[in-house]
């Protein structure tokens, strides 16, 4: 399961946050984001569509200077975030339903390895998905 499918059936506002979180974590040792942008915590929704806007930005900058590494890499968080934030927004209104117990996010979630914080479900990394 790909980390887009998890923020899609994320029962939570929180879970997509600790999803953000872990894709920010994952990124931290890549240095093609500046590392601005690669800061820990990620605790909020707000500090979400900061990121998101800082993605912009950061590929708007690295395709002006032709960085092609900075800017694949910023295409890619900037579509995580956008669904992210997307997400957020649609749980923050009420118009995305809550999944039961035993819905495959829960499950993919539950199959992580206890005692890692932070890392991604083993769903999403035994099928070979990178976020």
């Amino acid at each position: 399961m790909e980390l887009l499918d998890l923020i899609q059936l994320a029962d939570s506002a929180q879970d997509v946050m600790a999803l953000l979180q872990t894709y920010v974590a994952t990124l931290s040792d890549a240095a093609a984001l500046p590392q601005w942008w690669l800061q820990l915590p990620l605790d909020h929704p707000d500090h979400a569509r900061r990121r998101l806007a800082g993605l912009v930005t950061i590929v708007n900058i690295s395709s002006r200077q032709l960085d092609a590494r900075r800017c694949a890499a910023g295409k890619q968080a900037l579509h995580v975030f956008a669904f992210g934030v997307w997400k957020l927004a649609a749980c923050a209104a009420g118009r995305w339903p809550a999944h039961a117990a035993g819905t495959p996010a829960k499950q993919a979630r539950d199959a992580a390895t206890p005692g890692r914080p932070g890392q991604l479900p083993t769903a999403a990394v035994s099928k070979g998905h990178t976020p």
